[in-house]
C-alpha cells in the first residue's frame, strides 16, 4: 500500500475513534482495534480492485469474442457504398437479423439519413475513426480525437454513443489500442474477413466465409453489389451450420 494511503488510512481511523468516542463514549481497545482492521481492509481491497481493472483492460484488438452461446458477429464497415445500404438493411429485416455496422466520421458527416436509417432499423453502431487513416504510429491524443469527433457526430444524429471501435484497414498499434480502450471503446479487427472490396463475385464471398465459420467468430463485410448477393445466403449457411449472427458486442466481454 502506497505511504499517502496508510497516511490516510491512519488520519481516517482517528477521526472515526474520535466521533465515536463522542457519540457513545470510551469505547474497549478491542472495538476499537477492530475498526482500525476493517478501515485497512477496505482500503487494501480498494487497492486490489483498482489493479485487477488495470491488469485485465484490453491490450490488443478482439478479433474473436464468446462462442460459448454458438453466436458469430457480422461488421459492415461504412466509409463508401452507401447506394447498397438499403438493399442490405431490407435484407437484414427480412432475415430478422442485426449486425453492427461501422462508421467512418466523414462518411456520416454527408450521408446523415442513411446513417439515420441504420440506426432505425436497430443495428449496433460502430466508429471507424474520422478520417481514414492508418492509426499505427499516430500520436495517442489524434487517435482519441479520431474516436470523439466520429462518436460526438454519431450521437448528434442518432443519440447512440458507440463504444466499439475498429481501426481503418485493421491498422493499429500498442499505442493506438490504449488509446482507444482510454477512450472507452472496446477495439476490434475480425477473424473472417470477405475481402468484398475486391468486387470479385459472390461466390468468392461464400468460399471466404464458408471456409472454417465457428462460434465467436467475428465476420468484416463492406456495402457492396457482391456484398449484397452473397449476404442471404451468408445468414442461412450460418443457420445451417448451428450459428447464430449478431452484433459483435453480444459476443465481446
Amino acid at each position: 500500500m502506497a505511504v499517502s494511503n496508510i497516511k490516510k488510512l491512519g488520519e481516517g481511523a482517528k477521526r472515526t475513534a474520535n466521533a465515536a468516542y463522542r457519540r457513545i463514549g470510551p469505547l474497549p481497545l478491542t472495538v476499537l482495534a477492530l475498526a482500525v482492521v476493517l478501515l485497512a481492509g477496505a482500503f487494501f481491497m480498494r487497492d486490489v480492485v483498482a489493479k485487477q481493472v488495470f491488469a485485465e483492460r484490453q491490450t490488443v484488438p478482439y478479433r474473436t469474442g464468446d462462442g460459448a452461446t454458438g453466436r458469430i458477429a457480422i461488421t459492415c464497415n461504412v466509409a463508401w457504398g452507401e447506394e447498397h445500404l438499403p438493399q442490405m438493411l431490407e435484407i437484414l429485416k427480412e432475415k430478422d437479423v442485426l449486425i453492427t455496422f461501422v462508421i467512418l466520421g466523414e462518411w456520416a458527416e454527408t450521408h446523415r439519413e442513411e446513417l439515420k436509417a441504420i440506426a432505425l432499423a436497430g443495428h449496433e453502431l460502430g466508429n471507424h475513426g474520422y478520417y481514414h487513416v492508418n492509426h499505427s504510429g499516430l500520436p495517442a491524443e489524434r487517435v482519441k480525437q479520431e474516436i470523439a469527433r466520429t462518436a460526438d457526430l454519431i450521437k448528434e444524429v442518432t443519440g447512440i454513443t458507440p463504444n466499439v471501435f475498429s481501426p481503418p484497414a485493421g491498422d493499429c498499434d500498442a499505442e493506438s489500442v490504449q488509446a482507444a480502450v482510454e477512450a472507452g471503446q472496446k477495439v476490434i479487427l475480425w477473424s473472417i474477413d470477405t475481402i468484398d472490396w475486391r468486387r470479385d463475385g459472390k461466390m468468392n464471398i461464400l468460399k471466404r466465409v464458408f471456409r472454417d465459420p465457428k462460434a465467436g467468430d467475428i465476420i468484416l463485410m463492406h456495402p457492396t453489389k457482391d456484398t449484397v448477393e452473397a449476404l442471404p445466403e451468408i445468414i442461412d449457411g450460418l443457420r445451417e451450420r448451428g450459428l447464430a449472427p449478431c452484433p459483435v458486442g453480444q459476443i465481446l466481454p
